[in-house]
């Protein structure tokens, strides 16, 4: 019986997806499920490592249902998985060293899901980035005080699916899937995860890097990408507005101010960021929160966005 299933969609990464493989041990209890996503490069080195005997423990499987999108390879890897449970990983990101050791240790317990705190690094340095810290915040925070706002920010934006070991028939019995779109495919499948799990566990134990990589689909901004990721921020604030208590929802941000910023920051015009408001304003999205209106958090919001511009603008991608 497999204990575990790891599913990585993958796209021209050919050799960044061989280290994330090289991160896992071989092991029996361990089925490891790669999905290309029609990649269009490196397509002799894909083959060479399909067919190198290293990885012969590893599934390789082709998304060939027409729609590109890592949900759909995500999907696919979940119809075929075995495991009684479920790490997801992006190509260009790793485990750390001994992960295994850390994650069987609740192979027979009965929570729904383990959150763990993750790291990131750049690719280009080994530096360490900035990434992580939000999802590292909310597990500390939990730690230090599980109060309803803590919880409630740890279920509902801890919105990446990595870092987290799920209980396959957990997924299964709520019927959560991911979106099958170019950008954010995965904020549902979080934010459900976040709203069904009932038994779980939070860890200060890290088992995961991210990697902030250059031209990557998270820095890349598009105008299809662009209303994708509207379109999916939509459909999340819907869901919570619908499902979640509003004892809970006074503690999330739930208004589009972040996104209006983001279109901004990306370079598009004044007509896109309009189209992006009216987009909002039609599902009744606020656009500001109370938070707007206090001075010290626009400070701080001032010298992290600087800060963050610093360290990161060379990855930026338009």
């Amino acid at each position: 019986m497999k204990q575990l299933s790891i599913i990585i969609p993958h796209f021209n990464s050919v050799n960044l997806l061989k280290n994330l493989i090289k991160s896992i041990p071989i092991n029996d209890e361990i089925e490891v499920i790669v999905i290309d996503d029609n990649s269009t490069k490196d397509l002799n080195e894909l083959e060479r490592l399909q067919l190198n005997p290293e990885f012969r423990h590893v599934t390789f499987l082709t998304n060939d249902t027409g729609i590109q999108s890592a949900g759909t390879c995500r999907n696919i890897g979940l119809d075929v998985a075995k495991g009684e449970w479920v790490l997801f990983a992006d190509a260009d990101d790793f485990f750390v060293e001994d992960f295994y050791q850390i994650v069987q240790k609740y192979f027979e317990s009965n929570y729904d899901v383990v959150l763990f705190s993750p790291t990131s690094i750049y690719i280009d340095t080994n530096q360490l980035s900035t990434r992580h810290i939000q999802y590292e915040n909310l597990i500390k925070n939990y730690m230090n005080k599980d109060s309803l706002k803590n919880e409630a920010k740890l279920r509902y934006e801890y919105v990446v699916p990595w870092s987290k070991l799920i209980k396959r028939s957990f997924i299964e019995e709520n019927n959560i899937k991911f979106d099958e779109v170019i950008a954010m495919n995965d904020i549902m499948f979080s934010t459900k995860v976040g709203y069904y799990m009932g038994r779980y566990l939070v860890s200060s134990e890290v088992i995961y890097c991210a990697t902030r990589n250059r031209g990557s689909l998270t820095m890349m901004m598009t105008k299809e990408v662009h209303d994708s990721r509207v379109d999916s921020l939509i459909k999340r604030f819907n869901f919570v507005n619908e499902n979640v208590s509003k004892e809970q929802r006074k503690y999330l941000n739930i208004s589009s101010a972040n996104a209006l910023f983001r279109t901004y920051k990306m370079g598009f015009g004044f007509s896109e960021i309009l189209s992006t408001y009216q987009k909002f304003r039609k599902n009744n999205i606020k656009t500001f929160d109370r938070r707007f209106f206090n001075p010290l958090f626009i400070i701080r919001r001032t010298i992290s966005d600087v800060l963050f511009n610093k360290k990161e603008k060379k990855y930026y991608k338009s």
